[in-house]
């Protein structure tokens, strides 16, 4: 099971430029390049190799959350080698098996099934969401980083200018139209929009 691991990692550290070391269950390592690897991947136990044979990122994005499985140094780096090397791209048959199941399980079918599952992803409570959403107004935005420098001022930057272009500032309207045309959306829902132009 590690040599089918191994040839695994083999493939991934010769499609991308991304130096990293992976240490397997029995304590062997493999590193693709040479050098200060910028990420290790530890694997603690041999149901994380397993999990990351037969699911690829999916695996190793589970072991991580399941604690079988660290991940040291730059974390943005490990999904770039995954993006880089192509193997995040095409889930594998077992992935897309599991996600048929997921679906007929717990897709939205009923309007009960879909508030469950609502409440399951979004009700975590503020302490969860205050680590990302921006603050006061705990609001899903991207963000507009004209004039604003720091993480708090950036939400406060977009809103501001949702709020010009809602009241009639033709060059917030451009920005505006412009944002909302790109692929990433940077508003919320137009309650939350409303909410934040009239406080």
């Amino acid at each position: 099971m590690t040599a089918l691991l191994k040839a695994i990692m083999r493939h991934l550290g010769a499609c991308t430029r991304i130096r990293f070391r992976v240490t397997y269950a029995d304590g062997s390592s493999f590193q693709n390049l040479p050098g200060e690897p910028l990420v290790h991947f530890r694997f603690k136990t041999a149901g994380a190799q397993w999990n990351t044979i037969f699911f690829g990122h999916i695996g190793i994005l589970e072991s991580y959350f399941d604690q079988t499985l660290d991940i040291d140094g730059d974390f943005g780096r490990a999904f770039a080698a995954g993006l880089e090397s192509g193997v995040s791209h095409k889930p594998g048959p077992l992935v897309w098996l599991r996600n048929q199941w997921h679906e007929v399980r717990l897709g939205n079918r009923s309007i009960a099934q879909a508030k469950a599952n609502a409440r399951f992803h979004y009700a975590l409570g503020a302490d969860f969401y205050g680590y990302w959403l921006d603050n006061p107004l705990m609001m899903y935005t991207c963000a507009y980083w004209k004039q604003a420098r720091a993480p708090s001022r950036k939400h406060s930057a977009t809103r501001s200018t949702t709020c010009a272009a809602r009241s009639g500032s033709s060059r917030a309207r451009a920005w505006w139209t412009s944002a909302a045309a790109s692929a990433a959306s940077c508003s919320g829902p137009r309650s939350v929009i409303r909410f934040a132009c009239s406080a």
